[in-house]
């Protein structure tokens, strides 16, 4: 917060407001009210989701630290949220009003504080990802089912430690455990190669060579499927924390990221050698999400955003870029950017 920061107030529910949590790396509030909604709202204050009206107050929540989810507590339940606000799961509990939730580092655990001095504990489960006919799910945090809807088969991988990542593309599945990454190639799934880690990975980000490992401890590491170590990609200013699937891309050439402290500028470094290369990209408005392509050389290289206004914009990435260089779609892009 700056000091010269206009002070911004809104009417967030009708009745008080219980709860409210910020997310620095999506950047959207939630609030939980005695009206028995929460709600979603951007930084300004723009209401973004409301949800229906629960039996009971909401009496706690909390973001996961991704941004990817949140929790929401009630009286005798917690359920969990995707980004949009919408629901995906609901336990029920013996807690009474659940007064407080929490998630660990990780984002793979949640504890929660109820009414009645019981604390609870749990895991995320169920999480499922999919790659042309092949499904890899989490079925609890030790083990991932993997389904081939073409050959009709399954198989069961089991971990010594928790599941904290996984992705799943190109051919290739990346599972990301407390101690170790794994790598499976899906035409073999009995020997994969494996990397150590030293701190919770925070992310996963493949293209068709290459796969970026983001943690604390190391920052930003590129991989070959072999398990080669390519480079350690590094510019001013890098918060590894900040990264998620949609501000960081990337191709067989390059690596793109959104700049934390100013989201007009998109950076790219070489995947080869992780310094900058080219021109720094500079938008008229923040940028929310970017996606490179991934065919052809770096000189042919494109890169599609979606800015703060939900407009999509495709640019060349070796020139110098202002807004009479962008084709822009101008049209409200609700959905997430995907592969090009």
């Amino acid at each position: 917060m700056q000091s010269s920061s206009k002070l911004l107030h809104w009417e967030g529910h009708e009745g008080l407001v219980l709860k409210v949590d910020w997310n620095p790396i999506n950047n959207s509030i939630i609030s939980a009210g005695e009206d028995c909604r929460y709600k979603v709202w951007d930084c300004c204050g723009r209401l973004l989701y409301q949800s229906s009206k629960a039996d009971y107050s909401i009496t706690s929540l909390a973001w996961c630290p991704s941004g990817d989810v949140f929790a929401v507590g009630s009286f005798n339940s917690v359920t969990l949220c995707d980004l949009a606000g919408w629901p995906h799961g609901k336990e029920k509990l013996n807690t009474g009003s659940l007064l407080s939730v929490a998630w660990s580092l990780d984002g793979t655990q949640l504890a929660g504080a109820g009414g009645n001095g019981t604390v609870v504990f749990g895991q995320l489960v169920d999480k499922t990802i999919e790659w042309t006919g092949i499904i890899a799910t989490l079925e609890n945090q030790n083990r991932i089912r993997i389904q081939n809807i073409l050959k009709d088969t399954i198989k069961e991988l089991d971990f010594r430690d928790r599941v904290i990542k996984m992705s799943l593309s190109f051919q290739q599945l990346v599972v990301a455990t407390a101690s170790q990454c794994c790598i499976y190639s899906v035409t073999n799934w009995n020997t994969p190669h494996i990397l150590d880690v030293k701190d919770s990975v925070i992310l996963v980000k493949q293209c068709r060579r290459y796969f970026l490992l983001i943690d604390c401890f190391m920052g930003l590491q590129l991989f070959t499927y072999e398990g080669r170590h390519l480079s350690n990609p590094k510019f001013q200013g890098l918060r590894t924390e900040s990264f998620n699937q949609r501000n960081v891309s990337l191709s067989n050439n390059v690596f793109a990221v959104i700049e934390h402290n100013d989201k007009k500028v998109v950076r790219f470094l070489d995947v080869n050698t992780g310094k900058l290369v080219g021109e720094v990209m500079r938008h008229s408005l923040d940028v929310v999400e970017i996606a490179l392509n991934q065919l052809g050389i770096l000189a042919d290289q494109k890169l599609v955003l979606i800015d703060s206004n939900r407009d999509l914009f495709i640019s060349s990435i070796n020139v110098r870029v202002n807004q009479k260089q962008f084709i822009s779609f101008n049209f409200y892009a609700h959905l997430s950017v995907k592969r090009c």
